[in-house]
């Protein structure tokens, strides 16, 4: 568990990026990051906590405006893994964007609407700010506040289509939105030639069995649209691991 903890630490030390105190080894310990259990057939298995472990990216979709028709390199960090793309993303993008807002896959000439890609990068733990939303309450409640956070009419329909259909299962949601700042720490992303708006958005959740009392974020000046713009949003999702040992 030292060792993990160590390992934790050394993980965030990006994440907070010196504004904030690391989380002690008593709050670690807090967290359940691991605990072990013996089979029936003797062997220890070693359950890690998700919160320990780097979530996966889900649906971020990337959408690009351009006033008039031009060819974009899109490239992402070499910390950034990515497993599934559309089109395929073999160490770069090279796409033209089209007057109705169509991006072409350069390699293949075909059409899409957006660039869409899955990946890992560095340990990102839970969000400290955020909303606790009824089950019922979700579709509404994304309606409004991804508006607030800078996304259009059609990106907003996007964004509930993709993940309404994940918040059906607890009867209240924790939901909250990562800074972009933070996201260009955890997935940076370099754009050629650069836009002038950058809009991304990503959200973080997890189910709970009750109502719990959070802190709502302050969220900043929505950027006005200029020029080329970028827009992205997508989400987090926290998987459990164990590993079985024989001792």
């Amino acid at each position: 568990i030292q060792r993990n903890y160590q390992e934790y630490s050394k993980l965030l030390k990006g994440y907070y990026f010196g504004r904030d105190s690391l989380p002690d080894y008593d709050t670690f310990i807090d967290l359940c990051p691991i605990f072990f259990w013996k089979d029936g057939l003797g062997r220890y298995i070693r359950f890690i906590s998700s919160l320990c472990l780097p979530p996966l990216g889900c649906e971020p979709i990337i959408y690009i405006y351009s006033p008039e028709p031009r060819n974009f390199t899109l490239t992402f960090d070499k910390k950034v893994k990515v497993f599934k793309s559309i089109p395929e993303y073999t160490d770069t993008w090279r796409v033209k964007t089209t007057n109705n807002g169509e991006i072409i896959d350069c390699r293949t000439g075909k059409n899409h609407s957006y660039l869409f890609w899955e990946g890992m990068s560095d340990l990102l733990p839970p969000l400290r700010t955020g909303f606790v939303v009824k089950q019922d309450e979700i579709d509404s409640f994304f309606h409004r506040i991804l508006l607030r956070l800078g996304l259009n009419s059609r990106e907003t329909r996007d964004f509930i289509k993709a993940w309404l259909p994940e918040f059906n299962e607890a009867p209240f949601y924790f939901i909250g939105f990562y800074d972009q700042e933070i996201i260009e720490y955890y997935a940076p992303l370099s754009v050629f030639p650069q836009p002038q708006t950058v809009i991304r958005v990503l959200m973080d959740y997890r189910a709970l069995e009750k109502e719990i009392k959070v802190t709502s974020p302050k969220f900043k000046k929505i950027p006005k649209r200029n020029g080329i713009t970028l827009v992205e949003w997508g989400g987090l999702k926290r998987s459990f691991r164990s590993i079985t040992r024989t001792e």
